[in-house]
């Protein structure tokens, strides 16, 4: 549907304010395959035992994936997360595949064949990349899934931060 959206900020440090209003239009649901957005995982939280059901889409068993708003910077060694939730539309054998660029060159790929959906029609996905053999650098994250003929591709980015030898820092 189409949404109106109203937003205000307070800069109590400078005293200033800001609104604005704009319109936020939510395409329906295409039917087959289909694909969430990629997050890149800061954290994980514990649902708590007994909490009730929710549609939460990062929701993932008994845990609540929080992501990143902007796009984030890791240092050298430090384990990437991934998620995604696929929406495969049918029976058959479903397809992940992630590839790594940076600047514009593949430096990795993987892919591994998703489990069934849900009840729901639902595939969440959490991938966990090593980064220990990326170089610093931009990377663009690619997750394709594809099923019979059809795909589907969202992506990501993030940064892998140099290290101060590479920076020439003592």
């Amino acid at each position: 549907g189409r949404y109106g959206v109203e937003l205000a900020v307070l800069d109590q440090s400078a005293k200033r304010a800001s609104a604005r209003k704009s319109v936020l239009v939510v395409a329906p649901p295409r039917p087959g395959l289909t694909l969430s957005s990629l997050a890149v995982v800061k954290r994980t939280e514990s649902v708590p035992e007994g909490a009730l059901e929710s549609s939460d889409p990062l929701r993932n068993g008994s845990s609540r994936i929080v992501p990143f708003v902007a796009e984030p910077t890791f240092q050298p060694g430090e384990t990437v997360s991934l998620f995604l939730v696929a929406y495969p539309g049918g029976d058959g054998k479903t397809v992940l595949t992630l590839e790594f660029s940076r600047e514009g060159e593949v430096v990795g790929r993987s892919s591994v064949e998703l489990p069934a959906a849900d009840p729901a029609g639902r595939v969440p996905y959490v991938a966990t990349v090593p980064t220990q053999s990326l170089a610093p650098g931009r990377y663009e994250v690619s997750a394709v899934v594809q099923r019979g003929g059809a795909s589907a591709r969202e992506r990501a980015f993030f940064t892998i931060s140099p290290t101060r030898a590479e920076r020439g820092s003592p």
